[in-house]
């Protein structure tokens, strides 16, 4: 039998994140990056009248795949949660969630290897998800503190433009 659930041991957190998740996938950006990504044609059929075929093109390795809901994500090129930083805040995590379209593209996210290689999605995140344990175990090491660190003011080799609102 689960236990009940209370105020105490709900995870309101991670909660409000799947929510959100789940929200973005609903709004018009989601749409729009994978309507960028879109290719389609048509090829004649045995009846004569042409049949409409779409096609999805990975932003990385160029390749197409057919099935929208099982071979391609739209994924933010800037981390909703930077794995330099780690998460923040809900404020911090809804604001680069909601992103402009620029900072979105459409990778490959099949299940299986193809070709021997693994989708450009899982390797993007198994990239992600490698920077942000060395990073949580940095802050264990530091007693939380990334300042002495260098790398943490950096993602993916750049350094992270700050942006004040007057530059928006």
């Amino acid at each position: 039998m689960a236990p009940k659930i209370t105020l105490e041991n709900f995870d309101r957190k991670n909660f409000i994140i799947k929510e959100l998740r789940g929200a973005f996938k609903r709004c018009p950006l989601y749409n729009e990056a994978k309507d960028r990504a879109k290719y389609d044609y048509f090829v004649p059929s045995k009846h004569g009248k042409p049949q409409r075929r779409v096609h999805f093109k990975c932003a990385q390795c160029g390749r197409f795949f057919r099935d929208e809901n099982k071979n391609i994500a739209v994924d933010h090129i800037e981390p909703v949660v930077d794995p330099y930083i780690g998460y923040v805040d809900l404020d911090t995590y809804s604001e680069r969630l909601f992103c402009d379209i620029d900072n979105l593209w459409v990778l490959c996210n099949y299940k299986d290897l193809q070709d021997g290689v693994a989708s450009c999605h899982k390797i993007k995140t198994k990239i992600e998800s490698g920077i942000a344990a060395e990073t949580r175990k940095r802050k264990k090491a530091n007693g939380n503190d990334l300042s002495q660190t260098t790398e943490s003011a950096t993602l993916g080799g750049r350094k992270e433009k700050s942006k004040s609102k007057t530059d928006k």
